[in-house]
């Protein structure tokens, strides 16, 4: 089982079952960040979802730390048709949502510092009525490489592998 963009996708069948009452079920896992767009507004996208393809699907109630979406259904095909529309959805949706992570390398150059200091103070100086606070203090000056958007501690453990693989060695630098 992988997650991928906040959706578990699974292999063959994508994890389809037939239940002992004869109906097929899946289980998703959503990130909370995704599941009120699955839900919609007022639930209109869940109910839907399934008018259309003649499932039924419950999600997890707000207080529950469970992201389990069940569709179940009568057909498979339908179950798994209910299951594409949910994964479009949060694929589309995912975007929207802010960046938990960043990487970003460290501005430590003593001239620079002194510099934004000098600024900052100047600016200050200029426009008494300015809040120091929306300037960027010389201690904390760096340049962002990217944002990332990690919601699952396996999201965060695949980037840092990865970050692990392309960090240059010492012996190289």
């Amino acid at each position: 089982e992988e997650l991928i963009n906040g959706v578990t996708k699974t292999g063959a069948h994508f994890g389809v079952k037939l239940n002992n009452d004869g109906n097929f079920s899946i289980n998703l896992e959503i990130i909370p960040e995704l599941m009120g767009y699955v839900i919609g507004q007022k639930g209109m996208t869940i109910k839907k979802m399934q008018q259309e393809f003649d499932v039924t699907i419950k999600t997890p109630s707000k207080q529950s730390s469970d992201n389990t979406v069940r569709v179940i259904g009568k057909a498979e095909k339908k179950v798994l048709k209910a299951r594409e529309e949910i994964i479009k959805i949060c694929d589309a949706k995912r975007s929207l949502i802010p960046p938990t992570h960043f990487i970003s390398i460290p501005i430590n150059s003593p001239q620079i510092k002194n510099q934004l200091s000098s600024w900052n103070k100047e600016i200050l100086g200029k426009y008494a009525n300015l809040d120091e606070n929306i300037l960027q203090s010389p201690d904390r000056l760096h340049l962002t490489i990217v944002m990332l958007k990690l919601f699952t501690k396996e999201e965060v453990k695949k980037a840092s592998s990865l970050l692990q693989e392309i960090k240059p060695s010492k012996q190289s630098q």
